[in-house]
């Protein structure tokens, strides 16, 4: 049987402080050098106090022991968030910084990283195109004015993930327009 690493990567999403966004997508890549390794879409699921675990594995053939990583977390309505810290990380990446994958001696262990000091930001809505720019803000401002949001119009622009689209969202995605980001 093959030997997997079992991750708990801890997050948070910024404007989010419940348990409404259980089940939201997110991708986990893991950059080394010239390895390149995205995950598929992985619900997460509530942690308590605002803090969302992404469970999954990985086989041990995929990704290498050692030091090196880059591990960038992007959401279903995210911009993408380069850690390079296995906790408490609070500021963007310096250059020297990066994450040491250790080895595992049992198949059951959990590597488990706490990267809630950097929430992820929500702007790179549907369809994603790994930037949040003005034609996410409009995809959004273009849905205030819809009397019965559908589900379509939810997994666009409810940001906060509280089920109705209003000016909170248009906040959120305000604020991540304010802010420059290196991913």
């Amino acid at each position: 049987m093959p030997q997997s690493y079992h991750f708990s990567l801890l997050t948070k999403f910024a404007g989010v402080s419940d348990n409404k966004a259980t089940g939201a997508l997110v991708t986990v890549r893991f950059i080394n050098g010239e390895l390149d390794l995205t995950t598929d879409p992985i619900p997460v699921t509530y942690s308590g106090n605002g803090t969302y675990a992404i469970n999954f594995s990985v086989l041990t053939s995929q990704l290498p022991v050692g030091p090196g990583y880059h591990i960038i977390v992007k959401g279903e309505k995210h911009v993408a968030r380069r850690f390079c810290k296995a906790s408490g990380q609070t500021s963007p990446c310096q250059p020297n910084e990066s994450i040491t994958i250790q080895n595992s001696d049992s198949t059951s262990s959990m590597l488990t990283y706490d990267f809630t000091g950097l929430s992820l930001d929500p702007g790179d809505v549907y369809p994603q195109d790994g930037k949040a720019d003005s034609t996410d803000f409009s995809r959004i401002t273009a849905r205030l004015s819809v009397s019965t949001p559908t589900t379509e119009d939810k997994r666009i622009a409810d940001l906060n993930y509280d089920g109705i689209i209003n000016i909170s969202d248009v906040f959120w995605m305000r604020k991540t327009l304010e802010t420059r980001y290196d991913e």
